[in-house]
């Protein structure tokens, strides 16, 4: 696994709460927001060189699915 993605997927998670100040978020926790995606591939396993080819397939805010590619079915 690459080191960097780790520390990206980190300061986009449980970091932002920190450097944004915004309560209870960047968790999947009891008692947190709740918001998060579903991908196409797996982020840590990929090839960092082929991120930008993976797809949101679909995001969930307050535990809600908001949006949800063509195609995916429940």
């Amino acid at each position: 696994m690459n080191e960097m993605i780790e520390i990206a997927i980190t300061l986009y998670t449980r970091a932002e709460q920190e450097i944004s100040g915004i309560p209870n978020i960047g968790q999947l926790t009891p008692g947190y927001q709740a918001d998060f995606i579903v991908l196409d591939q797996d982020i840590l396993e990929i090839n960092p060189e082929k991120i930008d080819e993976i797809s949101v397939l679909e995001t969930y805010i307050g535990g809600e699915l908001v949006y949800q590619h063509e195609g995916v079915l429940n």
